[in-house]
């Protein structure tokens, strides 16, 4: 079963904002754009990662009473440090569009 679209909420970016990720999945795989350049420090970006792994592991510990947030950040951190190690697949894109030849 897939689930449904997140609705946006009262904490989504207004109009003016700026969307920094958007993930989706399918049965083909992920989906994954970024607005790269947003910072000029990329420890920002680990900050924002550090951010977004917390609140999964709040909501999923939420779900999974039988699973702690500290004992699904472990798990999370063992998947994540074994895909930074083998990538399951590679990343299409670049970090920047190509320049124009001219």
């Amino acid at each position: 079963m897939t689930p449904p679209n997140l609705p946006r909420t009262p904490f989504a970016p207004p109009p003016v904002g700026t969307d920094l990720v958007r993930i989706a999945t399918s049965p083909d795989g992920q989906r994954i754009e970024i607005t790269p350049a947003v910072w000029e420090d990329p420890a920002a970006w680990g900050i924002l990662l550090a951010d977004l792994v917390r609140h999964i592991a709040a909501a999923e510990s939420q779900l999974r009473p039988d699973l702690s947030s500290e004992a699904f950040l472990d798990r999370l951190f063992e998947g994540f440090h074994a895909e930074l190690a083998s990538p399951t697949d590679l990343v299409e894109g670049g970090d920047a569009p190509p320049e124009s030849e001219g």
